[in-house]
């Protein structure tokens, strides 16, 4: 699966192309994800920026995210 960066707000966080539809298809929620941005690796999915600590990175609403 592929995607593209489309918005990037004020505080850093990216929102991408990528539908939560196409991802909730695609994915079981047991499933362990890599997304892979240019050389930048990052794991799994997170529901929303409370589960984040400093310098992690993804959320997920009706987009992928990345914060």
């Amino acid at each position: 699966m592929k995607g593209k960066i489309i918005y990037i707000d004020r505080f850093g966080n990216a929102t991408t192309n990528i539908p939560a539809e196409l991802m909730s298809e695609t994915f079981a929620s047991s499933d362990t994800i890599e997304f892979k941005i240019g050389k930048n690796k990052i794991d799994g999915l997170l529901t929303g920026y409370y589960q984040i600590n400093l310098g992690q990175t993804w959320g997920y609403s009706q987009q992928l995210e990345s914060g």
